[in-house]
C-alpha cells in the first residue's frame, strides 16, 4: 500500500521512518512541555504555583488538576509511547538484521539506527533516554535558582 506525495510515491517504510524522525527530533521539547504542570515553585505568600503559570496553585486549584490530567495523558502517549516503540525496535534489531522479514522493520526504523555503526545500534535509545533525563532536570531542580 503506497500513497503519493506530489508526484513521488511514498512507501510505508518511508512514511514510518519520516514520522519516527520527526518524533525523535521533537522528543525533548515535547517532553519538557508535557512536564510543565509538575514544576511547582514556592511563592512569597507560602503557596505553591506552577512555574510557568503563577496564577495556578499546585495541588488545590481545579485548573491544576485538569493540567495534571492532560500532562499524564501526554506523558503516557508521547513520552512513554516513543520510548516504548524505540525500546521494542532496539530489542528486535538483532533479529531483524538476520531475517528477510526484518528488512521491512529495519527500513521503518532507520531513523533510530541509521546514524550509528551496526555494533552500536542501541545508541538511538540511549539518546532518547538521555533526552528524557534532560527533560526531568527542571522538575527536580525547580527550587534551585541557577538551573
Amino acid at each position: 500500500v503506497s500513497s503519493y506525495v506530489g508526484r513521488r510515491r511514498v512507501t510505508i517504510p518511508q512514511f514510518m521512518n519520516f514520522n519516527g524522525a520527526i518524533l525523535t527530533a521533537l522528543f525533548l521539547g515535547i517532553s519538557l512541555k508535557v512536564l510543565y504542570p509538575f514544576q511547582c515553585r514556592h511563592n512569597p505568600n507560602g503557596r505553591l504555583s506552577i512555574l510557568t503559570s503563577p496564577d495556578v496553585e499546585c495541588f488545590v486549584s481545579a485548573d491544576y488538576h485538569i493540567l495534571v490530567a492532560m500532562a499524564v495523558v501526554g506523558f503516557l502517549v508521547y513520552t512513554v509511547g516513543v520510548l516504548g516503540i524505540a525500546g521494542w525496535a532496539t530489542w528486535n534489531y538483532p533479529v531483524w538484521i538476520t531475517s528477510n522479514e526484518g528488512i521491512f522493520w529495519f527500513k521503518c526504523t532507520q531513523f533510530l539506527f541509521g546514524r550509528f555503526r551496526p555494533e552500536c545500534y542501541f545508541f538511538g535509545i540511549l539518546q532518547l533516554v538521555r533526552n528524557f533525563v534532560i527533560a526531568l532536570i527542571p522538575i527536580i531542580g525547580v527550587e534551585v535558582e541557577w538551573l
